[in-house]
């Protein structure tokens, strides 16, 4: 998961959702605890802060075979 694509908290609970994987077995995945999966998700439409959680995050899509395409890329 490359840090061209734009990770959100959507993104991610839109993942989560279409896998139909749960937050702690997501959280577990990228290695962060489901409360701070859960805060992620919360913040909705903004730029996850850290690359730290991007790269967690991106762990967890690449487990469980979640692909996203970057819309923007040309």
């Amino acid at each position: 998961m490359g840090s061209k694509i734009k990770m959100t908290g959507r993104l991610i609970a839109a993942a989560r959702g279409l896998t139909g994987i749960s937050r702690e077995d997501f959280a577990g995945a990228a290695g962060i605890s489901a409360e701070a999966m859960a805060l992620m998700e919360a913040s909705g439409s903004a730029r996850l802060d850290s690359e730290r959680d991007a790269e967690a995050v991106g762990r967890a899509f690449e487990r469980f075979g979640v692909i996203v395409i970057d819309e923007d890329a040309s």
